[in-house]
């Protein structure tokens, strides 16, 4: 069996999961993982997808689609038993320019996976500001300071003037 990633986007229309689960598994396809969402007009999709099709087979039988798509050959996951912490953050606050930077940055300089991240804006019921919220499932690894993170996230919180909150998964 293929394994592929296959991220798709075009013009939001009724029918399109549809039509593209159809030929997934009309070619005995098989959906492992997806997110799809719209994002202004668009419908986009993101999905791991595992089948006996070659990459250009399955490139042609998408055509019939009309989204932009582009598949590559999926990474095979590192197996390597690296000591890691699964953790839930979330951030929320006022929209402010640089909040996913400020905190990905942080968690990246202490070597902290991302594995997925989910960002949303709202606005307050009574004064109609926009309030920025943020998600994502991150993995800490052993011999990173839960303390140090801690007081990272502290200092971000301060300095952002936002609200973050590190659980347990």
């Amino acid at each position: 069996m293929n394994e592929f990633i296959i991220i798709a986007n075009g013009p939001d229309r009724t029918g399109i999961v549809s039509n593209l689960s159809k030929i997934i598994t009309d070619n005995s396809g098989n959906i492992k993982k997806s997110k799809m969402t719209t994002l202004a007009g668009d419908f986009v999709i993101i999905m791991l997808l595992e089948t006996k099709l070659s990459k250009s087979t399955l490139e042609s039988s998408l055509t019939s689609l009309n989204l932009n798509v582009t598949i590559k050959n999926a990474t095979p996951k590192d197996t390597k038993s690296q000591q890691t912490l699964l953790k839930m953050i979330y951030l929320s606050g006022t929209d402010n320019e640089g909040l996913v930077y400020s905190l990905t940055d942080s968690l990246s300089k202490h070597r902290i996976n991302i594995h997925n991240l989910t960002t949303k804006i709202v606005q307050a019921p009574i004064t109609g500001i926009n309030l920025f919220s943020m998600e994502a499932k991150i993995e800490i690894p052993k011999d990173v300071s839960l303390k140090l993170i801690t007081k990272e996230i502290n200092f971000l919180k301060d300095d952002l003037g936002v609200d973050i909150k590190l659980k347990d998964i």
